[in-house]
């Protein structure tokens, strides 16, 4: 019986706070909130609703700045466009204090950038795809392994897999995939481990991602992780900005 007891318990609270979620969802909605339904494709097509803020700013300014007497904030990617007025503005961190401590590495004299000029458009799927394919295996000989390739979606990264393992695999090149189930570190350690191989990542491997010396050799992206135009808090929050693509979409 008070098994019985905890669980209509429980019921009767879920309901009430699925009660009040949805009067704020569609009778009280909060300026600075963003409010949308997603209906999935399978499963029963069960419907999901979402919220976030507007801008992160504030609450970020009531829980930390108002909170602490000192905050520190490190890293290296803090800066847009070579100073840190972005960060200020979505963080209201107007006091914000910052130092530029410069890259211990020397880019100009280590680095060389390549755009190539002769691909087509991604549009074009499947010439642009036998374009892909075809540079990174080419790259991937010329280097003797040693390639990071980043992409902005799953379904590309696979089909990348299953185009070019074969042909690698012909001159002793492994390609170690994300697609594949592995974890994120034991790729990356799998990756190391190798003296020829070609690892293909998303999402997770954009940032944070440390191998260094020989280990890797260039780094390729396929495409810039530009958020889907589509997207419900992207759209919402681009309508805040007189340039979206220029002062949000590019920082």
């Amino acid at each position: 019986m008070p098994d019985s007891l905890n669980t209509i318990e429980n019921i009767s609270r879920w309901f009430v706070m699925t009660r009040q979620q949805l009067e704020a969802f569609v009778e009280n909605p909060q300026e600075n909130r963003i409010y949308w339904l997603e209906i999935a494709a399978d499963r029963g097509n069960p419907v999901t609703m979402h919220a976030t803020p507007l801008h992160a700013g504030p609450i970020v300014e009531e829980h930390l700045w108002e909170s602490l007497e000192t905050v520190v904030l490190t890293s290296a990617t803090l800066r847009s466009g070579g100073n840190f007025d972005f960060l200020r503005q979505r963080l209201n961190a107007d006091d914000l204090r910052a130092v530029d401590l410069g890259s211990p590495f020397d880019y100009r004299a280590s680095t060389l950038l390549f755009v190539p000029s002769d691909i087509p458009e991604p549009a074009q799927r499947e010439n642009y795809q036998v374009a892909v394919e075809r540079g990174l295996v080419e790259l991937a000989a010329a280097l003797d392994g040693g390639l990071l390739v980043l992409f902005t979606s799953y379904s590309q990264l696979r089909q990348t897999a299953r185009g070019i393992t074969p042909r690698l695999a012909l001159g002793g090149i492994e390609v170690l995939s994300q697609s594949g189930g592995s974890s994120r570190s034991g790729l990356l350690n799998a990756f190391r481990q190798r003296e020829r191989a070609v690892l293909l990542g998303t999402r997770s491997f954009w940032e944070g991602v440390d191998i260094p010396g020989d280990d890797l050799r260039a780094l390729v992206i396929v495409r810039l992780p530009f958020a889907v135009p589509s997207d419900p808090v992207f759209a919402a929050r681009s309508e805040t900005f007189a340039d979206p693509f220029n002062d949000f979409a590019v920082p």
